[in-house]
């Protein structure tokens, strides 16, 4: 379950948060952990929470501060994400083949390369690499994490924040139904991330906004069901003899998935939820 704040004051609550993201993040990038690469992704995910967290209390830092917070985290998640990709890609296929009863394709890798075990040994050795560069720059960030919560009435602070963010996806929602392509999608996606990791963050005894939670969550899949199909499209190699048609299939899926989520988030952005505002700026 996602991680959510206590009932200490808010700079606290957060301050204790991001330390233990930041200490998960470590443990998971030490050399020979026993559930590599799948720590990998648990890596990123908290990677996301703490730039929420960073987000929230955006209005309130200098603008240089902010961001060189902010690319410690981006640059440590983009060291993670090629073994991210390839079991992305992979699962993306599986399910896109399930979707039109057909057997199971070639994956990218062997799409990409005969030589895919090969492959994998290299990308074994630079994830490795990688692993410690990325525990290198969340260090710096850990010792440097305090300086997110040194603002004035921080609850009115990250108020602005979650608003701020929340309104990010709304232009995300209205940009992706004037020009639905992948990129617009994938950034309007990053936006709803960081609203449903707001919204999970604050729920409490009478404010769990489970429903929103859920919404937002089912949302957040169809957005990267359908960015995942489109990265396997790039891949596709146009000597692959069933090319076409899984090119064919890939679209067909890709835009059936992007018209589902903009007609879920059409209430989700329409009007923001002022409770959350009142909620935040309640607190101790």
């Amino acid at each position: 379950m996602a991680p959510r704040l206590g009932r200490g004051p808010l700079a606290a609550e957060l301050h204790q948060l991001s330390l233990t993201l930041l200490d998960e993040c470590l443990a998971f990038l030490e050399d020979g952990h026993p559930e590599f690469p799948v720590t990998l992704h648990e890596c990123r995910k908290r990677l996301k929470r703490l730039r929420g967290i960073l987000r929230g209390c955006r209005p309130g830092l200098r603008k240089r501060r902010y961001t060189e917070q902010d690319r410690l985290l981006r640059d440590a998640a983009r060291l993670l994400s090629s073994w991210r990709a390839q079991i992305a890609q992979a699962g993306a296929l599986r399910r896109l083949a399930a979707h039109f009863g057909l057997p199971e394709p070639r994956t990218p890798e062997e799409w990409a390369s005969a030589a895919a075990a090969e492959n994998a040994a290299a990308l074994e050795l630079d994830s490795a690499v990688a692993r410690r560069a990325a525990a290198s720059l969340l260090e710096r960030s850990r010792e440097e994490v305090h300086t997110w919560f040194d603002v004035s009435d921080l609850p009115e602070t990250f108020a602005r924040g979650v608003r701020a963010e929340w309104r990010r996806a709304q232009r995300g929602y209205h940009a992706s139904l004037r020009r639905p392509d992948a990129d617009v999608l994938h950034e309007w996606r990053k936006h709803v991330k960081y609203h449903l990791h707001h919204v999970q963050l604050l729920r409490r005894k009478g404010h769990d906004h489970e429903a929103r939670i859920r919404e937002l969550k089912e949302l957040g899949e169809l957005l990267g069901d359908a960015h995942d199909l489109a990265e396997v499209r790039q891949l596709l190699p146009a000597q692959e003899a069933e090319a076409p048609r899984w090119n064919a299939l890939l679209r067909a899926r890709e835009a059936e998935l992007n018209l589902m989520a903009l007609e879920r988030g059409g209430p989700l952005f329409t009007e923001f939820p002022a409770e959350l505002a009142t909620q935040i700026r309640r607190w101790g």
